[in-house]
């Protein structure tokens, strides 16, 4: 099991990773799926929200995630995206980083189901939060690599 916390001003997102969620496959979708566990907690002012769900991450988006971090920590400014950015897509959970020079926002949402969810947006941060990020997903990376072909039946 793998836990990565990512952590900036008001926002505390807990992300724990099981296992394949079928460990006996070796190619395919199916093969690339983890069971997660996610908390986000959020604290702006007086508001104090705090959610925990179960979902399914696969493999095979993530190395795109860490490209796209990679560049961005490269870049003057950009944006790198995991899952959908459209709150309405279906995705189960959305993150969003942007950054312009030194400083930067974190975007994102966890839904539950179509009626259930959590946003948070305009969330600060800078580089640093950029360099925890890659640091965290390159070991998600190296527990839980990208098995077989994905697109695989």
């Amino acid at each position: 099991m793998i836990d990565v916390k990512l952590t900036a001003s008001g926002i505390e997102l807990e992300l724990y990773i099981d296992s394949y969620e079928f460990p006996d496959f070796n190619t395919g979708r199916d093969a690339n799926a983890l069971t997660c566990e996610i908390e986000l907690d959020l604290k702006r002012q007086r508001l104090d929200l705090h959610a925990a769900h179960s979902l399914i991450l696969y493999t095979f988006e993530l190395p795109e995630f860490f490209d796209q971090l990679h560049a961005l920590e490269q870049a003057p400014e950009g944006k790198a995206t995991l899952g959908d950015p459209d709150q309405d897509s279906g995705d189960e959970f959305g993150l969003t980083i942007t950054l312009n020079g030194a400083r930067g926002t974190l975007d994102g949402f966890l839904a539950e189901s179509t009626t259930t969810r959590l946003t948070f947006e305009m969330i600060n941060i800078d580089r640093s939060f950029l360099r925890d990020t890659l640091t965290k997903l390159a070991a998600i990376l190296g527990v839980f690599p990208v098995r077989g072909d994905p697109a695989a039946d």
